[in-house]
């Protein structure tokens, strides 16, 4: 119990409180670790919209990742975001 104080709060388990926190981050890596592993679609959106550099999204791309037989990443969203970083 003592250690969820250190936990950071883009890790908590509430996902409201995930949320917020995921909308300050700043730290890519931080961003691409919710955007792989969160089991909210809306917060893994969140963090794919906040990243920056084409090639870690690129990554997301390539990378396949199933958590209970449904697919973390929406591959649509991640192309979707491509297409307006290249326009």
């Amino acid at each position: 119990m003592i250690f969820e104080i250190f936990k950071p709060k883009w890790k908590h388990k509430d996902k409201n409180i995930r949320m917020k926190a995921v909308e300050e981050l700043v730290d890519t890596a931080d961003l691409l670790s919710v955007a792989k592993y969160d089991t909210d679609t809306t917060i893994r959106r969140i963090a794919i919209n906040k990243l920056k550099d084409k090639s870690e999204i690129e990554k997301l791309i390539s990378t396949e990742i199933n958590i209970n037989n449904e697919y973390v990443i929406d591959i649509s969203n991640i192309k979707e975001k491509l297409e307006n970083l290249y326009l």
